[in-house]
């Protein structure tokens, strides 16, 4: 049966309660509806408590068969504070999460320490040709707020349009006939503005909300509608009319060219336009299909990495000249106000004013002129602890953002990356958005997030504390618990032999360090920036790498280590520095062993003889290593005898009976340690 306990409390005036409690019954809760991936996020007060709480939740998920990984995810929000250092893990099934925090050479978890509580969000707003079919799908079928948002926006499109946008948006096939759809300018617009637009409609509705808005090229009017220099029925008439009137024009061609504004200018012919300047080492072409494919044939020759874009028209160039007096008319019929968030103009790269806001000719003439995004950008960059969120499908923006810092890691995160085969990857991208913002400081409003769910609060284990030994002396400052080690007499080689063993470890680690470097360099001979070394477990993504430098790196990489590594590889199993060097030293031949028994003489100089060739054993090394400390502590004293470890990386500790010992790592078992008595 149920617990009781009686509490009774007396009052010194002679009042006195009685009290009897009994313990709650919880009744399991049906669950309703569910996401179709989960976020689980856990946080502590020092480094060493978050890790330990993440061995915690890996072995309870293993061990709790019948608890569904939503009701865990729900808890975990809904019962726990947050403190500074915070990890969040995406994952689908509770075996895949449970695989991701008990093995810590994965990818899976993410953490931070919380030092600055950014006070910029701001929102970009992504262009044409970063749409794709059935963009938000997983969204509009599992967010009631981003559905309803869409499917207002498409009743409003319906008079302008002609047909529903959502079934250009997901049609019920994949096609090249719903592909070329997608890709008419005419749609293309209207699909993107009300995308982006349900979009920022979701991230608002989970507390997220932006302190500036910025728009790329079409992107800009979602950012307007958004401040509110027009309203959402305004909105749709203007891009769906834009949309209209540039498909009526004759096609054209971009193309993407890796090089500065001033040195393409010197190249670049009249018949063409610099559409846009997206980063430092990054322009836009636009004009004719023949125009264009004489200048990437010209760029070829001269080894500049260029790229075609997936357009239909040369937008922000002079071929938009036809078309902007029509859309001026539309303009005069639309009331502008002033904006009530501040926008970074792509026109003008910098504030946009309340002027040029409610000015016709601005937005008449933001068809045609250069996109200017890097000066935008470098306006972000001039405020402090900001973070950037694409707003839209892709991450184009997100990587010239990292392109633009120059090195500088940003917090700047896609919401809407394309799926990969097999995985929901939308969804996984916008909850990996979500707790990108999370571990930075930003807190979502999850009881808005689990609002359409019903789920179960679950007992989950408690907080890992970060205990400290507290043994006074003596005062030693590498200190080491004694836990998980073997006895020296468990191994089968001479103290020097494992020495040996850990120079080879150390070299083979310089190895890898030396490979990071080289990829490094590679990485600066292509996209122009200069990375640190610390740079070294962030994505390529991260590090403002788009598609066209990865397939450059891949190449190089090819040539430089004679290996098959691929595009593929660069963005998935191998997508940062780290993971690359690691790759790439496993696949090198290995250097011959180290035979130099330097380290070992250094720290027995008092013998003739290195230790390991007078004593063929461990256990007899151990007995002259003690004999030797004995005699170092009787001329030097205790303190001093345990300040000089017997090889580089020993760690001080106390054995079960509590006498100071050294701990040397086990060359055999990475982790593992070998107890060597003092």
């Amino acid at each position: 049966g149920p617990r009781l306990a009686g509490v009774s409390a007396f009052g010194v005036g002679g009042t006195n309660v009685h009290v009897i409690l009994e313990s709650y019954e919880m009744e399991p809760v049906p669950a309703v509806s569910s996401k179709p991936t989960h976020i689980l996020t856990w946080s502590a007060k020092t480094e060493n408590s978050l890790a330990g709480y993440q061995t915690a939740l890996g072995n309870f998920i293993n061990e709790s068969a019948e608890t569904s990984i939503a009701d865990i995810a729900y808890s975990l929000r809904t019962t726990r504070e947050d403190f500074s250092h915070r990890s969040f893990l995406i994952a689908d099934s509770k075996t895949e999460a449970a695989k991701s925090l008990l093995a810590p050479e994965t990818m899976g978890p993410k953490s931070n320490l919380v030092k600055v509580v950014p006070n910029e969000i701001g929102f970009l707003f992504p262009g044409q040709g970063s749409q794709y079919l059935h963009m938000g799908k997983t969204l509009y079928d599992n967010e009631i707020v981003y559905r309803e948002a869409i499917d207002a926006c498409a009743e409003l499109l319906m008079a302008d349009l002609k047909l529903d946008i959502r079934d250009i948006i997901f049609p019920e096939t994949n096609s090249n006939e719903a592909e070329k759809l997608l890709k008419n300018t005419h749609y293309t617009q209207p699909a993107l503005f009300i995308t982006e637009y349900a979009l920022s409609q979701l991230w608002m509705s989970w507390g997220i909300t932006p302190t500036l808005l910025c728009g790329h090229s079409v992107g800009e009017f979602v950012a307007a509608h958004l401040a509110g220099v027009f309203d959402l029925k305004d909105a749709l008439k203007l891009i769906a009319t834009r949309g209209r009137l540039i498909s009526e024009l004759p096609g054209g061609s971009m193309l993407s060219v890796r090089l500065p504004e001033d040195r393409l200018k010197e190249q670049l012919p009249k018949t063409l336009s610099i559409a846009a300047v997206n980063s430092k080492h990054l322009c836009v072409v636009a004009g004719t299909y023949e125009d264009i494919d004489d200048f990437a044939k010209l760029m070829t020759s001269q080894d500049i990495p260029n790229k075609i874009l997936f357009t239909s028209h040369a937008f922000h160039s002079s071929m938009m000249d036809p078309m902007l007096e029509r859309f001026e008319e539309t303009l005069k019929k639309v009331t502008l106000h002033n904006p009530s968030l501040p926008i970074i103009s792509t026109a003008t790269g910098t504030w946009l004013t309340d002027s040029e806001a409610t000015s016709i000719e601005y937005w008449v003439n933001h068809v045609k002129n250069t996109v200017r995004f890097a000066d935008a950008l470098d306006t972000v960059l001039e405020l402090d602890d900001f973070i950037l969120l694409e707003v839209g499908p892709g991450k184009s923006l997100t990587t010239l953002a990292q392109q633009q810092a120059a090195g500088k890691i940003i917090a700047a995160f896609p919401s809407l990356t394309l799926p990969k085969e097999g995985k929901p990857s939308e969804y996984q991208s916008i909850l990996n958005a979500l707790g990108n913002l999370w571990i930075r400081g930003i807190n979502p409003d999850f009881a808005s997030f689990y609002k359409e769910q019903q789920r179960q609060r679950i007992k989950l284990p408690s907080y890992v504390f970060d205990r400290k030994p507290c043994w006074a002396e003596p005062v030693v400052n590498n200190t080491f618990n004694g836990s998980n080690y073997k006895e020296a007499s468990e191994t089968q080689q001479p103290l020097g032999a494992l020495v040996d063993d850990l120079n080879q470890i150390e070299n083979e680690d310089q190895r890898t360090n030396s490979i990071l470097l080289k990829i490094l360099e590679i990485i600066g001979r292509i996209s122009g920036i200069t990375y640190a070394s610390d740079v070294a477990s962030n994505s390529f993504l991260e590090l403002g790498l788009d598609s066209l430098t990865l397939t450059q790196l891949a190449l190089m990489l090819q040539k430089s280590f004679n290996l098959p590594i691929t595009f593929r590889n660069l963005n998935e199993a191998l997508a940062t520095p780290q993971l690359l060097a690691n790759y790439i030293d496993t696949k090198l031949p290995k250097e011959p062993k180290i035979e130099d028994n330097s380290v070992i003489s250094k720290h027995n100089s008092s013998k003739e003889v290195p230790l390991d060739e007078q004593h063929a054993n461990t256990k007899h090394a151990n007995k002259i290593q003690e004999q030797e400390h004995i005699t170092t502590a009787n001329k030097k004293g205790y303190t001093d005898m345990l300040n000089n470890p017997p090889i580089p990386g020993a760690r001080l500790g106390r054995d079960e009976k509590g006498t100071p010992v050294w701990y040397i790592p086990d060359p055999q078992e990475k982790g593992k340690y070998i107890k060597v008595n003092l």
